[in-house]
């Protein structure tokens, strides 16, 4: 349409006469390698064609005003994913406006630039370190438009890439968060008919989204859609003050958790000892001891500490309480020959039929009985060898 026909149409309109239909095409999308909108979004690029397909269909506002019925201007009817050179893609639209407001405004050159609304479908991932950036698990502690080192020592820009969204409306906006959204041609909705029936219409194909970034940070932060940016700076601020008192409390609970456990370590171990020198006053275990005489674990003292920490202490005492009583501790007559320490088997033998708690610790221990038997006789055997060399 020309600019004669424009300012003709626009004359007719002002003094009352009938609102045309008006078709307009339009570039409401750009995506370009290594370059950020001023939302810093960006969307799969393997997505795009299909992102920009779903718009077909989908109303056209004013300001992105999805509550307000009044907003509505007209309806996009074709849609499709371009190549706008240099690396650069974009979702080009035609919109067929029937609004007063917004076929005037497209008439007298208000109605020039364009965002779009849509839902996110997929994840929405950090470019800088690949996780959800509002995830199950929480904030990921980048920030869209932050400059941020990478492991190579280079420097990039966070943003938010969406990696499969759906198209819900395209808007006239004043201010658009992509840089060189534009209107390519305008005709009245009769000409666009014709053309198409010639063959010589634009096919609808993928379209984009570009609602505004700061109504997403709001709804995620909590907040309303329209909260003013001071609120939503105010939020952040309080997110990443929680973010780092969460940081240090962690890091003092795991620190308070080490210390508990280390006092348990020891309390359980002074458990262990109390419990064997009980079994060497009662008896049931007899005392090593170095060159000098002083008391040293032997080899059973060492098995029953090992016991304790893999079936617990409860057992192991029990285990313990069980071992036969030895000849009461005293000194040993030289008797010029022979043995004079007794070797000793459980109660019965080992032919006995197994007890109630030797079964129960051969199950724990994975053997059977008779071999449960035979190792508590031969520990007990070896102690006494032991004792009698030194």
């Amino acid at each position: 349409m020309s600019e004669a026909e424009r300012a003709g149409v626009l004359a007719e309109m002002r003094q009352g006469g009938l609102v045309p239909k008006l078709a307009v095409d339009a570039v409401v999308f750009r995506q370009e390698d290594g370059v950020s909108n001023r939302n810093f979004v960006r969307f799969k690029d393997s997505k795009l064609g299909k992102l920009a397909r779903s718009f077909k269909g989908v109303p056209f506002l004013r300001d992105h005003r999805q509550w307000d019925l009044t907003a509505r201007g007209g309806t996009v009817v074709g849609s499709e994913l371009v190549d706008l050179g240099g690396g650069a893609k974009g979702i080009r639209q035609t919109i067929e406006l029937v609004a007063d407001w917004a076929v005037e405004m497209a008439l007298d050159g208000r109605l020039d630039r364009f965002s779009i609304g849509w839902n996110p479908t997929g994840p929405a991932l950090c470019t800088a370190c690949g996780k959800e950036m509002f995830g199950a698990d929480g904030w990921c502690g980048h920030w869209p438009g932050d400059v941020v080192e990478m492991k190579n020592g280079d420097e990039t820009t966070v943003e938010v890439l969406f990696t499969d969204a759906e198209g819900i409306e395209t808007s006239g906006v004043a201010v658009p968060a992509v840089r060189g959204t534009e209107v390519e041609d305008m005709r009245s909705a009769a000409m666009r008919a014709a053309l198409s029936t010639l063959g010589g219409a634009r096919p609808p194909r993928p379209l984009a989204k570009d609602t505004s970034m700061l109504e997403q940070i709001a709804l995620a932060l909590g907040l309303a859609a329209d909260a003013p940016e001071k609120d939503i700076l105010a939020a952040v601020s309080r997110l990443r003050a929680e973010e780092a008192a969460h940081v240090t409390t962690k890091a003092e609970l795991a620190a308070a958790q080490a210390r508990a456990a280390a006092v348990e370590a020891e309390r359980d171990e002074q458990r262990v000892s109390t419990m064997l020198d009980r079994a060497v006053e009662e008896g049931r275990i007899r005392p090593e001891r170095d060159a000098k005489g002083a008391r040293i674990a032997g080899k059973l003292e060492l098995a029953i500490r090992d016991m304790a920490k893999k079936l617990g202490l409860a057992a192991t005492e029990e285990w313990v309480k069980g071992l036969p009583v030895i000849a009461p501790i005293a000194p040993r007559l030289d008797s010029g020959g022979g043995d004079p320490t007794p070797r000793r088997e459980p109660a019965g033998g080992t032919d006995a039929e197994p007890t109630a708690l030797e079964l129960k610790y051969a199950r724990q221990l994975g053997v059977t009985p008779d071999v449960l038997r035979k190792t508590k006789t031969l520990m007990l055997g070896q102690a006494a060898d032991d004792d009698k060399d030194e």
